[in-house]
């Protein structure tokens, strides 16, 4: 219960922190229960809203791998995490280690997509390295400050744009994607809270490591 008054308060009004603290195993187990059942809750009325307006899920992001069960799982449970950390979550703390680790993966990220031509990582990964990029002009590198003093703006636009670009795994009508968008998007946005959460009050590697938990949890229903 205290853990989620704690998780309840801070979304409410998230604040920058310095320091980490080492989250217990109760909390995470709690943590990871919330998730758990937010998102069965969460698929069951996006499955009925699919069936209503013929919304297709589509596993795009498996483009590279093809058929290969094993790589899909290797990408989905260790990779992706990593990726993902490090896009939308890492930079919530910067430092020029942070950045430069930024723009590498991000980089690299859209290297591939320009390989294998995905339209929807291109144009994402360039958005983020232009928001990023402008951020950063536009504090004069003082990014730290920038951000510790608008802090709750920059959490809430890393939950929701981790979010909001899974709605490139559904295809139907642009209408009622565009309607259903908070709702096909919700296991994300949650997933997105609570990660951020955790980046900012147990540390980066402990997201990444609760990332990773979801998304074996994930990758076993395409085995």
């Amino acid at each position: 219960m205290k853990e989620l008054l704690s998780l309840k308060e801070y979304l409410k009004n998230p604040y920058y922190t310095i320091l980490n603290t080492r989250p217990s195993k109760y909390s995470f187990i709690f943590l990871y229960g919330l998730y758990i059942i937010g998102a069965i809750i969460s698929i069951i009325i996006i499955n009925i809203y699919n069936n209503i307006f013929n919304i297709e899920k589509e596993l795009n992001q498996f483009i590279f791998f093809k058929n290969e069960t094993l790589l899909i799982l290797l990408y989905i449970g260790i990779i992706a995490p990593i990726i993902e950390e490090i896009q939308f979550r890492l930079l919530l703390k910067p430092s020029k280690n942070n950045i430069k680790i930024f723009y590498i993966v991000t980089l690299f990220m859209l290297s591939i997509f320009l390989y294998f031509k995905v339209k929807t990582g291109i144009i994402f990964n360039c958005i983020l390295i232009i928001f990023t990029g402008i951020t950063l002009l536009i504090t004069k590198y003082n990014s730290c400050i920038y951000i510790q003093k608008h802090f709750y703006i920059f959490f809430y636009i890393s939950v929701v744009s981790f979010g909001f670009l899974h709605i490139f795994s559904f295809k139907g009508e642009l209408l009622y994607l565009i309607i259903g968008l908070p709702l096909l998007t919700a296991p994300q946005l949650l997933a997105g809270s609570i990660l951020g959460y955790i980046r900012m009050n147990y540390g980066f590697i402990y997201g990444v490591l609760f990332h990773i938990i979801i998304n074996l949890l994930i990758s076993s229903f395409y085995l």
